[in-house]
């Protein structure tokens, strides 16, 4: 059996660090080194894998980065906007 699924992924856009916004409720933790250690990257190398929301910018994926943009006081991120219902946005996390 296949499964397929049409979703459109839009480009890549920036947007403002303050715009987006999380559910509180992301099963995904990082110890202080795992976070410290994307912050070094962040820090060298930038956004090379963009946040993943929803149409109204919910996060699905890379909290973790959000939460190191503020940190790093980020005005903008990258994001790919998806346009996926609710459920979508907890199985991409």
């Amino acid at each position: 059996m296949t499964l397929t699924l049409d979703i459109l992924v839009s480009e890549p856009e920036v947007v403002t660090t303050s715009e987006l916004k999380v559910d509180g409720k992301n099963p995904n933790k990082m110890s202080r080194e795992q976070h410290d250690r994307l912050k070094a990257s962040i820090q060298k190398f930038g956004f090379i894998v963009p946040i993943i929301t929803n149409k109204d910018l919910l996060i699905a994926d890379g909290e973790q980065r959000w939460i190191i943009a503020k940190e790093l006081a980020m005005p903008n991120v990258l994001i790919i906007r998806l346009p996926i219902e609710e459920v979508d946005r907890h199985l991409i996390r």
